[in-house]
């Protein structure tokens, strides 16, 4: 991931997928799981009682 690393400030990642747009693959799925965005303990506990997993942590 080198041309994400070497963004600048005002640059997001979109302007490298942008910069690639003719390598998208774009797949067809029939659940919102693929888009769910999990970036805190919390956010991953929820998702592993939506999976039927519940609350343990795992160690």
């Amino acid at each position: 991931w080198p041309e994400i690393l070497a963004l600048r400030n005002h640059e997001q990642p979109r302007d490298v997928i942008n910069a690639h747009a003719e390598k998208i693959a774009y797949v067809k799925v029939y659940t919102d799981s693929v888009i769910r965005d999990v970036d805190t303990p919390a956010d991953y506990y929820q998702e592993r009682q939506r999976a039927g997993l519940g609350k343990k942590r795992i160690e």
